[in-house]
């Protein structure tokens, strides 16, 4: 089962504010791997735990 829109778009979002706050805290750019990783997750389609 596919995940929907509205999930994707909190992926996405969470996403970006982990990577905004790793910079924040860090000041490496390292942390925006994570908003790639989901990236990555949404374009294959991702798929639901249950």
């Amino acid at each position: 089962m596919n995940i929907r829109l509205k999930d994707r778009i909190l992926v996405m979002l969470s996403s970006f504010f982990y990577g905004v706050l790793g910079y924040f805290f860090t000041g490496s750019l390292w942390w925006f791997l994570i908003l790639a990783a989901a990236l990555l997750f949404v374009g294959i389609g991702g798929k639901k735990h249950v």
